[in-house]
């Protein structure tokens, strides 16, 4: 999975991605432990998928909470500029 697909999705999109890649983990993790699991490479690409999403979604907290500050600031400039 690609770092630039999972960064277009939207966050609900990306939360459900996750729940489905932890799902998808537990269960790799299940068939390791009991000796059915072949490809044991895949947990680890899973698991590097699940910090794709988590870091996509912090990104996108992030960017909302600048973009949050920026308007309270523009607000505060435009209070003050009406009280001079």
């Amino acid at each position: 999975m690609l770092y630039k697909d999972i960064k277009n999705k939207s966050t609900t999109e990306l939360n459900d991605l996750i729940v489905e890649l932890k799902a998808e983990l537990f269960l790799l993790r299940f068939k390791n432990k009991t000796s059915q699991q072949e490809q044991t490479h895949k947990i680890q690409v899973v698991r590097k998928d699940v910090a794709k999403v988590l870091t996509a979604l912090k990104e996108k907290q992030i960017l909302g909470e600048k973009e949050l500050i920026n308007k309270i600031d523009k607000k505060e400039v435009k209070k003050n500029a009406r009280k001079n």
